[in-house]
């Protein structure tokens, strides 16, 4: 005969393991989300690791190829203009090959081919320097065959690191991502294992106690709960899938715009993200039927979500704070900022009559957490792509973009048997701008040519910057009368241009430009550009403000 007191244990016994056994997983996924969290702060500091690495290399093409342009401005024309520029832009390479020196000490392979590479820089900088010495003396520059190697060989030993970055930072983003993969896979698997030995525990004990009727309730309540969860975990899988694939933030907005409506099947709702300045919040997706987003974009004060950190609920008809961006909607609503490597880049909204507002925010929690990581990823590769192309002050192509690009149009030039012009400018006087404003009045001008040149550019044009005060312009497909045409009307637009600096009109401001056309001035990108860069020099020396042809 069993003994009252076994007959009470044994129904005691499997609550208790299934309680035991549900707080391990849920210590166990505790553990795990912890250690993915840390993971992924260290993957955002390699990728800022990755972009220092990026911008020191580009720091030493940007400053041979300023001391270059001296070297051949101050043969050309004698302007004492160069000589001051000169000693600078080999600082700039010689700071940059340090600072690349100290930010690959943790890779082997970066450091070898920066031993490498760094005698040749070295080299160049030290022919830099005989040659504007004996220039100085002779008046002639002469760019020396081993010069112009070295130069090409640093370009592309530099290019390979930059795309032993970039690789890196690829597989970095791809290892980040087979992580959060694991966790969605996990915290899913983990709720449900712990739901599940509780909700035996529960049954067993209530079943075997008197509680019968009660616990068969509780069981069916829990199951609904249950269901709800894994529908819902099952479409935060696939919308993380499909975020995870995602090339651009509008791809991202259409895959939001598609699930959102399934989380908040009752609700209306918004995503806004802090545009580049920080000082707007701009409507990216809505669903639903109220007016959530009443403007295309609203200052971020207006939402008590943002200036607190936190979500902010107001119920209907409450008398507390409501967030003012939501102007007189009469109705429960909740805001949820969205959050990435602990910055806020927007806000996720939600608004209905009958808003149970607990229930909403743990699903827009979730959502938020999905939605911000995914945003904030694809502006991030979008801002490091930008970043190795364009140059950060006027926004136009860099140097390096703009001498792969010249070479690709003309190989594709010369298959089609077409045409390719050339545009070099250079601001006039440019020093003038320094010496009388300060440095900053100078980056004023170039940065409002470089807008001017982005918005007067044809689709297929390519504006750049090639360093200090010198501009660019590839034209494919365009012949060399065309193309002076086309000068013509940008150096008249220049001249009409007002340039302000600390409220004071600091111009006029004028171009000197020199124009060549593939296959007449030059057969090479080399060539092609040394033929507009001839033509520039003898517009300075015929009194610049004026555009010259190529012989």
């Amino acid at each position: 005969m069993t003994s009252p007191g076994r007959g009470l244990r044994s129904p005691l016994r499997l609550p208790l393991l299934g309680l035991i056994g549900a707080i391990f997983v849920l210590l166990s996924l505790g553990y795990v989300t912890h250690r993915e969290t840390l993971e992924q702060e260290e993957a955002a500091a390699l990728v800022e690791h990755t972009h220092l690495v990026i911008e020191a290399a580009q720091r030493i093409a940007s400053g041979l190829g300023a001391a270059e342009s001296s070297l051949r401005g101050f043969g050309l024309q004698r302007d004492p203009q160069f000589i001051d520029e000169f000693e600078p832009a080999l600082r700039d390479v010689e700071e940059g090959l340090a600072s690349l020196r100290r930010l690959t000490l943790d890779n082997d392979e970066q450091q070898k081919r920066l031993d490498l590479l760094e005698p040749k820089v070295k080299r160049r900088v030290e022919l830099l320097r005989e040659g504007m010495a004996t220039t100085r003396v002779t008046g002639r520059s002469e760019i020396l065959p081993q010069a112009r190697s070295l130069t090409q060989e640093i370009r592309g030993g530099l290019n390979e690191m930059v795309q032993v970055e970039m690789r890196l930072l690829d597989d970095r983003s791809t290892v980040r991502e087979a992580r959060l993969r694991r966790l969605r896979m996990s915290s899913p698997l983990g709720i449900f294992a712990s739901i599940s030995l509780v909700t035996v525990a529960f049954l067993l004990f209530y079943g075997e106690v008197k509680q019968r009727r009660r616990a068969e309730q509780a069981a069916e309540h829990q199951g609904s709960r249950l269901r709800t969860l894994v529908k819902e975990t099952s479409l935060m899988l696939q919308m993380g899938d499909l975020l995870s694939a995602c090339r651009t933030v509008e791809e991202a907005n259409e895959v939001i715009e598609r699930f959102a409506p399934q989380f908040f099947a009752h609700e209306s709702g918004a995503v806004c993200m802090l545009n580049e300045s920080q000082n707007l919040l701009e409507f990216h997706v809505r669903w639903g039927t109220l007016p959530v987003v009443l403007e295309s974009a609203y200052p971020p004060d207006e939402c008590w979500a943002l200036r607190r950190g936190k979500p902010h609920r107001a119920r209907k008809g409450d008398t507390g704070v409501r967030c003012a961006h939501f102007g007189d909607l009469d109705t429960s609503t909740l805001c949820v900022p969205l959050l990435a490597n602990g910055q806020v880049i927007g806000t996720l909204q939600v608004a209905d009559e009958s808003l149970e507002l607990e229930q909403v925010e743990r699903r827009a929690l979730v959502v938020g957490e999905q939605v911000g990581m995914a945003l904030s990823n694809l502006r991030l590769r979008e801002t490091l792509r930008n970043q190795s192309i364009r140059d950060a002050l006027t926004g136009l192509f860099n140097r390096r973009y703009t001498d792969e690009t010249l070479e690709r149009e003309i190989h594709r030039a010369s298959r089609d048997a077409s045409m390719v012009s050339v545009l070099v400018m250079d601001v006039d006087f440019f020093k003038k701008f320094n010496d009388t404003f300060g440095h900053q009045a100078g980056d004023r001008v170039l940065t409002a040519l470089g807008a001017l040149l982005r918005k007067n550019a044809r689709g297929g044009d390519v504006p750049s910057r090639m360093g200090g005060e010198e501009l660019a312009v590839l034209m494919p497909g365009a012949g060399l009368q065309d193309a002076g045409k086309r000068a013509e009307e940008i150096r008249a637009a220049v001249e009409q241009m007002d340039v302000m600096h600390d409220g004071r009109n600091i111009g006029p401001v004028t171009l000197s430009i020199g124009v060549a056309e593939y296959p007449h001035h030059g057969t090479t990108a080399a060539d092609l550009l040394r033929s507009a860069d001839a033509a520039l020099y003898r517009a300075k020396r015929e009194g610049r403000n004026r555009v010259v042809l190529a012989d």
